[in-house]
């Protein structure tokens, strides 16, 4: 099996959330872990530690103290999380099933989820934050590609699923383009945008990842849509991410871009915000969907 065969502190406390020096105490006070170290005396954590960690976060939110979770061996503490009433509603139990690739478990935690909050609250609450928080360990290094991929093509594979479950309803006369940049094959995200469009009725269509700009001309001839949504998601210098938004307002000169991704959010762009609206959250481009649906002339009438 493919994992990360070794961790540092910092990899520890972006994952886990606690800070460094916190493990560094429990280590001495109540000797949870014993990391090896570099000959530069640097520790080294297994995959088995980083796991142990996050069943003590999850299990300290969950009430119970320090001293008591350090006496417990790791199966003990593993059970003892089946017992916690919140279990399987948190980021850490997510993130434990990622890192040892339990394919069952991460799916059977999902389904508990969508039966208890349902879809929307499922993925807007829990599953979009972890996939940021995903992201952003990849780009520091603390997971591997891989783990990313595993956790996204799960996600992927639900979303289609609830698109499938959706009954045919009258489609409005918005129309909305979903495409993803060249740069771009983080896909979840948009997926789950155009299964809120569907939901709301508009007339939709769905071009996925590594959408080549010029092809986009052929789209317009024969869609001619009112929106076009896309995501950036992939880490992406700023001259580089501003020429393809740019790009974007030329090519759509009479559609509204609705753009989107943890690499547009905070940063400075270069927009016309009369023509293209950032989003930060699912909630948002819900709500957009929505006044398309009921005929909105003023969808994007708040500047960036």
């Amino acid at each position: 099996m493919l994992t990360k065969l070794e961790y540092n502190i910092k990899d520890l406390e972006c994952i886990s959330g606690i800070k460094a020096h916190t493990i560094r105490i429990w280590e001495k006070r109540y000797n949870i872990f014993e990391p090896q170290r570099t000959a530069t005396n640097i520790r080294k954590y297994t995959d088995s530690e980083l796991r142990k960690l996050l069943a003590i976060v999850y299990l300290l939110k969950c009430g119970y103290k320090i001293g008591k979770l350090s006496k417990l061996s790791n199966n003990e503490l593993f059970d003892l999380l089946k017992e916690c009433e919140i279990y399987n509603q948190k980021e850490e139990s997510y993130l434990m099933a990622m890192l040892s690739f339990d394919e069952e478990y991460f799916g059977n935690m999902f389904t508990k989820s969508i039966s208890q909050i349902g879809f929307d609250e499922t993925f807007t609450k829990l599953i979009y934050p972890l996939l940021d928080k995903i992201g952003m360990l990849w780009i520091q290094g603390s997971i591997l590609p891989v783990h990313e991929h595993f956790v996204t093509n799960i996600i992927r594979k639900k979303i289609i699923s609830e698109i499938e479950k959706q009954k045919p309803v009258p489609q409005k006369n918005c129309k909305v383009l979903f495409a993803l940049p060249e740069t771009e094959g983080h896909e979840a995200s948009i997926l789950y945008s155009y299964y809120l469009a569907r939901k709301s009725g508009l007339k939709t269509l769905y071009l996925g990842q590594f959408v080549p700009r010029k092809d986009l001309y052929e789209i317009i001839r024969n869609f001619n849509p009112d929106f076009f949504v896309t995501f950036f998601v992939t880490k992406i210098e700023d001259s580089v991410l501003n020429e393809i938004i740019s790009d974007y307002e030329q090519i759509f000169s009479k559609t509204k871009l609705i753009i989107s991704g943890n690499q547009v959010i905070e940063r400075k762009l270069e927009i016309n915000p009369n023509k293209t609206k950032i989003v930060n959250s699912p909630e948002e481009i819900k709500s957009i969907f929505e006044k398309c649906a009921q005929n909105s002339a003023t969808i994007l009438s708040s500047p960036n």
